[in-house]
């Protein structure tokens, strides 16, 4: 077998042994649970301390956890009550964002600097001394999927906590002189365990089913391997 088939079959197996990863995802369902998207309601207050967002640790006995990553979403939203001060109609705008949030792993690593993209809501034109009172739409921004680190802290019964510590700005476009909307916030972290081998694979006794899938991919190989060498006649 000259280097390049054998690069082949290398390839082909190195695909197939991929393609055996397992993964498992749970999540810490919205905190606080009284946040209701479509009012929106019953949010946290940015300024009103962590909010623990509990999920359940890998419990797969036998099963070695190779890596854990995770995202985490975060939804906000104001409430307001606006003044027009100017002698003219004038249109006034909401906008707020959450600024400086930190996030607290399992593990201990910290996630600093979590800021969204900021948000917005038009209240539309006010005559002098008009009022427009209410709550805006929620905007949501989800942090990309990263990486936690070492695994040891999820492996095992019971459950791991992620510590979410929002922080918010927030101001009112139009006319001076009103106050900072007030924001409020919920989140939720999405963890995906990835693990493997099967427990009788680890134990150097395979499955039957594995047999099978090791026996349609050095087919494969074979079958790459014959047309090529067939070819190089």
């Amino acid at each position: 077998m000259n280097k390049k088939n054998l690069a082949v079959v290398l390839t082909t197996l190195g695909v197939a042994a991929k393609a055996f990863a397992l993964t498992t995802s749970v999540d810490s369902g919205i905190v606080p649970g009284t946040f209701v998207l479509a009012t929106p309601a019953g949010g946290s207050p940015s300024s009103g301390g962590p909010l623990t967002l509990t999920v359940p640790k890998f419990n797969l006995v036998g099963f070695p956890l190779t890596s854990v990553s995770y995202t985490l979403d975060v939804w906000s939203y104001a409430t307001y009550s606006v003044q027009n001060f100017n002698a003219a109609l004038t249109d006034h705008v909401v906008s707020w964002r959450v600024k400086d949030a930190t996030l607290l792993l399992p593990n201990a690593s910290l996630v600093t600097s979590i800021t969204t993209p900021p948000f917005t809501s038009e209240l539309g034109y006010l005559s002098w001394n008009q009022v427009a009172s209410g709550s805006t739409t929620a905007g949501v921004y989800t942090r990309p999927s990263a990486p936690t680190g070492p695994t040891a802290t999820f492996a095992g019964p019971g459950t791991v906590n992620f510590v979410f510590t929002p922080s918010a700005t927030s101001y009112v476009d139009g006319s001076p002189g009103n106050a900072s909307p007030l924001v409020f916030v919920a989140a939720r972290v999405n963890v995906v365990y990835t693990y493997g081998p099967e427990p009788s694979e680890a134990s150097g006794v395979p499955e039957p089913s594995t047999y099978a899938a090791g026996l349609v991919v050095l087919a494969g190989a074979g079958l790459v391997l014959r047309r090529r060498m067939q070819a190089a006649k």
